[in-house]
């Protein structure tokens, strides 16, 4: 699966010295696996080192029985279209860097290997029209019929047509690869071979845990979080145990009614937004459901006058109405952040967002004007949580919506006569993307 090198001499007396630095299998294919699955995500690369540590640990009798039902688990996917299309990618990376080079016999090298690479395409399309999974193999040939289209004008020499092929090459390999990212990580979520369920192992109130960061502008740091908090009207997902998390904490203080939940929830919150961490500007929440916003409006409130926090919070609804049951909320601290005008709060729906996953669902914009030493600098925040299934056009409709946010018509004229105008606003994403 992969190449290991090492370098080494034979003495005159025959001993052999290493010059390359011994490492310990197991380790480096585990610290491969964390980086795969955390700091640089890579699916494929991520399912190699899984199979490696099996393969490892199985030929040497470590719980063996468990090692084969992961190698058996993998198998499909090192075998699948999804891994084919990974070495499809590679191939139309190396064409791109080969491009790199302005010699004429290389660039001609290139464009006549292009063949090869649209055959390939082809092959690998075949294989997905047999594929039982529909849903995922119309993911992957609707991705094959993009390539093989951005493919088609090269045909060119020269320079010129040299650095557009680049380019084109460039986004072939970006596409592919996502697309094979997609389909694998959608498979990996559905193995319970791959994790042990936590059940009461998982003592937090959601399915998520928050996320957070230090964003610095104009010379101010502002620590913002973004947290899912599980609506209530999905706990039969919780139920059905495709998690794992049946009869946990989750589960037990929904049980327990009264409100259990979301108490302990928008205790969570206010321990963020007063504790953790140092002070916090700016909380986005996805899941939201009207009962849990309006005891945490309460609660805000009551931080305004509670002589340990006197904190001015302001909670702003992205539902059509406040009885919407599934929204999304954004806190922001009114000491730190302000409104930038009467319009600087938008949610984008229907059309504007997710007008076929779902059009009730909102993309949420905000402008603030942020509070620095030296006076004041903008903001834009957008929050939302990608409506859908595994597949669908939820992932396409909000790219195309974060498209038309960041580069709008007409983006050289400004929003008020002294503000930024809105594309060159910094812009801060503190959402939930849902599937991969």
């Amino acid at each position: 699966v992969t190449n290991v090198l090492r370098f080494a001499f034979i003495t005159a007396e025959g001993t052999v010295k290493p010059v390359t630095k011994e490492k310990d299998f197991l380790q480096a294919v585990e610290g491969c696996m964390r980086d795969y699955s955390g700091k640089h995500p890579a699916a494929m690369k991520y399912v190699k080192r899984l199979w490696e540590r099996s393969a490892y640990l199985g030929q040497r009798n470590f719980d063996v029985k468990a090692h084969l039902d992961m190698l058996a688990t993998l198998r499909p996917v090192l075998e699948g279209w999804a891994a084919e299309l990974v070495q499809i990618a590679a191939h139309a990376e190396t064409l791109a860097n080969m491009l790199e080079c302005k010699e004429d016999a290389v660039q001609d090298d290139v464009f006549a290997d292009l063949d090869a690479l649209r055959s390939s395409l082809q092959d690998v399309r075949k294989r997905m029209e047999d594929d039982a999974h529909v849903a995922a193999a119309e993911e992957g040939i609707a991705c094959v019929e993009s390539v093989q289209e951005m493919l088609r004008p090269l045909d060119g020499r020269g320079s010129e047509a040299a650095g557009t092929a680049k380019e084109v090459l460039e986004d072939v390999t970006n596409l592919l690869e996502g697309c094979a990212e997609v389909v694998i990580s959608n498979f990996l979520g559905i193995c319970p071979q791959l994790a042990k369920p936590l059940h009461e192992e998982w003592t937090f109130p959601s399915d998520h845990p928050p996320i957070g960061a230090a964003v610095k502008l104009a010379g101010a740091e502002l620590h913002a979080v973004s947290w899912n908090v599980l609506n209530k009207h999905y706990m039969q997902y919780i139920e059905k145990d495709t998690q794992g998390l049946n009869g946990s904490t989750i589960t037990l203080l929904h049980e327990a009614g009264e409100g259990q939940r979301e108490k302990k929830l928008v205790e969570i919150v206010m321990d963020i937004l007063l504790r953790s961490g140092g002070t916090k500007a700016l909380l986005c929440l996805q899941e939201c459901w009207p009962g849990l916003l309006d005891l945490l409006e309460d609660r805000l409130r009551a931080a305004k006058t509670e002589r340990t926090a006197r904190r001015d919070f302001v909670l702003l609804r992205t539902g059509i109405e406040r009885a919407q049951k599934n929204q999304e909320a954004i806190i922001y601290d009114n000491r730190l952040l302000s409104l930038r005008d009467d319009e600087a709060f938008r949610c984008h729906r229907g059309q504007a967002a997710y007008a076929e996953a779902d059009p009730n669902k909102a993309v949420a914009e905000v402008f603030f004007e942020v509070k620095t030493a030296t006076g004041s600098a903008q903001l834009r925040v957008l929050t939302t949580h990608v409506p859908g299934s595994p597949y669908g056009p939820a992932r396409s409709e909000f790219c195309r919506c974060l498209a038309r946010l960041l580069n709008p018509p007409g983006s050289a004229s400004s929003h008020g006569s002294s503000d930024k105008p809105r594309h060159s606003v910094p812009t801060l994403l503190l959402a939930d993307l849902n599937f991969p």
